[in-house]
């Protein structure tokens, strides 16, 4: 979600040139996706009795 995040907060600044308002709603919808798929991964491993994964992928955080 973070990368898709940096996106649409990058293009309205023209960091990728002009950007078609479809890209910005495939990418919100993606990172809805993202949030919806996050929650259930989370809700199965607490429920076998793992912590929940909270930390994103730090090679998409830089």
């Amino acid at each position: 979600m973070f990368a898709y995040k940096s996106a649409l907060d990058a293009a309205p600044k023209g960091m990728f040139g002009k950007v078609p308002p479809a890209v910005a709603e495939f990418a919100t919808n993606a990172m809805k996706q993202h949030a919806e798929n996050a929650q259930a991964f989370n809700a199965a491993l607490t429920k076998a009795g793992q912590p929940a994964f909270t930390m994103p992928n730090p090679a998409v955080v830089r």
